[in-house]
């Protein structure tokens, strides 16, 4: 029985670790110089599920990349508008499959 209980475990672990994906998110915002994008970055640096923050200041858009395990693209639109700029979700795609650690 214990067996049984601990195989249903840990097939489920897999199943949530296989779904989880890395994700990345354009957003288009009304940013316009270097400034921006600091102040950007440092007040969305640490949103849950954040791993790399780039930004274009030509053509006015973020690039976020996220674990969608813990976070999604519209939260991070929200956070970016809580620092005051705008963000429209420009495209949201799968990079790449979550690594196993």
């Amino acid at each position: 029985m214990k067996k049984r209980i601990l195989l249903s475990v840990a097939l489920m672990a897999l199943v949530v670790t296989a779904s989880a994906a890395i994700r990345e998110v354009t957003l288009q915002t009304n940013l316009h110089c270097e400034s921006c994008v600091k102040t950007i970055k440092d007040k969305i640096k640490f949103e849950k599920g954040l791993k790399k923050i780039a930004a274009d200041v030509p053509q006015k858009t973020i690039i976020l990349t996220y674990d969608d395990k813990f976070t999604s693209s519209e939260t991070l639109a929200e956070a970016v508008r809580k620092t005051g700029y705008q963000a429209s979700i420009i495209e949201d795609k799968k990079v790449e499959k979550k690594k196993k650690k």
